[in-house]
């Protein structure tokens, strides 16, 4: 399995762990398309972590410029 592990820092100064799992094991189609569908996955859990804490991020680069 892939675990995915964010950290969310909470108002005491300690940080909550949030983590997901990708289960790679069901994508089908080409290595191409099951590597496509993989970044799909994490950049889900990675866009519904800041989401939730949107105030702990600052992302320089504009990752999702290209998604429809």
């Amino acid at each position: 399995p892939v675990v995915v592990m964010l950290c969310a820092r909470q108002k005491d100064g300690q940080y909550k762990p949030i983590f997901s799992e990708i289960d790679h094991k069901s994508f089908v189609g080409s290595e191409e398309e099951k590597i496509t569908e993989f970044n799909q996955h994490f950049m889900k859990a990675l866009e519904d972590a800041v989401r939730l804490y949107p105030e702990q991020y600052f992302w320089m680069h504009n990752i999702w410029k290209y998604s429809n």
